[in-house]
């Protein structure tokens, strides 16, 4: 990773831990959450995302970032299903990224994720297929708000991989 891109990577990876020094885990998901407060904030949660991080281009390591759009389905149970769609920039190029994530909130705020996706690289080069497996840790800020630090990894389908630190503020509603 570039000089420049491990100074944003830890930038937005500090401002995520800030906020969980400041305000805590406030409302846990997962098995053991409470139906009704469940309930009051909905099922659906968008958030916004950006991050930085490294592609394998060619057997070396270029410095990418990322700006994209979450939405997931949460159920009562822990679970949810979401779509991720995200602008990918490496090396000058810029890419489109979908993935269908499924994950699961433990109690303590953590969240675990994986699922399929396509990366659409439009005039420069050749589209793949990805798998994205990746952890967040959701910071409740009031009822509605969260902000969750998260680290995945893309593993492409020409054997290259793509790893992304960042940040997702999102609203549930």
């Amino acid at each position: 990773m570039s000089h420049l891109g491990a100074i944003r990577c830890a930038a937005l990876l500090s401002i995520g831990l800030a906020v969980t020094t400041v305000h805590g885990a406030e409302q846990p998901t997962g098995p053991d959450h409470d139906e009704a407060s469940h309930d009051e904030a909905g099922h659906s949660h968008l958030a916004a995302f950006v991050g930085a991080g490294e592609e394998d281009v060619g057997g070396h390591r270029e410095s990418a970032e990322a700006f994209g759009i979450i939405y997931e389905y949460r159920f009562a149970s822990g679970w949810d299903v979401g779509v991720a769609l995200e602008r990918l920039e490496v090396h000058g190029h810029t890419s489109t990224v979908a993935v269908i994530p499924v994950g699961y909130h433990l109690s303590s705020g953590l969240r675990l994720f994986a699922g399929p996706g396509r990366m659409f690289a439009g005039d420069s080069g050749e589209d793949k297929w990805l798998f994205r497996a990746g952890v967040s840790y959701e910071i409740h800020i009031g009822e509605h708000w969260a902000v969750a630090p998260e680290v995945f990894n893309d593993f492409l389908e020409s054997g290259g991989n793509a790893w992304i630190a960042g940040v997702a503020i999102g609203r549930r509603f």
